[in-house]
């Protein structure tokens, strides 16, 4: 009994308490600048994707506005070779004709009215944050899906934005790997009753906003 009580003042001590005390501060102070040192890669991690959003975002105005002078300045061409111009830009135009499709009909006028304007990603950005006040929610990234793929996709192609940016489906947080085309076009209606978009044929949605007319490229 005696040893137990002489052990316990021994590691109560006044000098061992304060030899714990320097081993404690001597463990934050070794911690912090790992934490920092972390904390500033996260920052720039964000920095990277920042700018990375917004270098995709001029590509595609560019491409949109080589596109469109393009067109314009080429009436000596083909079809034939205008298309394949196009293909390589990567940029699809609208096709004048867009009443093909019986879903289509009730947006043809809206539609047709694109055949000659061009697509600016940061205004349809800009238009949209009026509608879309979470930048995080799963309606903004269907929205930049269609976005960044020049104003125009499929849900195919929102299925690989989804995909290749790693958007997890809200509530169960898994990726959209298995998610049906068919469930894809259900989440866009979304943007299709705030006006954000409009249904072009079985499975393709074009933005609203974001088109200006020739000419008008500010």
């Amino acid at each position: 009994m005696k040893r137990s009580t002489k052990t316990l003042a021994k590691i109560s001590s006044e000098s061992r308490l304060e030899e714990l005390l320097a081993e404690t501060e001597a463990e934050l102070a070794n911690l912090e600048p790992k934490i920092e040192k972390l904390e500033k890669q996260v920052e720039k991690l964000k920095e990277l994707k920042l700018a990375k959003q917004k270098l995709i975002t001029l590509k595609l105005s560019i491409k949109s506005i080589l596109s469109n002078f393009s067109l314009e300045n080429s009436e000596n061409l083909n079809s034939d070779t205008l298309d394949n111009f196009n293909t390589l830009l990567g940029y699809k135009r609208l096709p004048k004709n867009l009443n093909t499709h019986p879903e289509a009909n009730q947006n043809s006028r809206f539609l047709s009215s694109l055949a000659d304007h061009t697509f600016l990603p940061e205004k349809a950005f800009a238009e949209a944050d009026n509608v879309l006040r979470k930048r995080t929610s799963i309606n903004y990234e269907l929205f930049r899906a269609v976005v960044l793929n020049g104003g125009q996709a499929s849900t195919e192609q929102i299925k690989n934005y989804l995909l290749e940016n790693d958007v997890r489906q809200p509530g169960n947080g898994q990726s959209f790997e298995h998610v049906e085309l068919t469930d894809i076009s259900s989440r866009i209606n979304y943007l299709v009753r705030k006006g954000l978009v409009k249904p072009d044929g079985r499975g393709r949605f074009v933005a609203v906003p974001g088109w200006v007319p020739p000419g008008d490229t500010e």
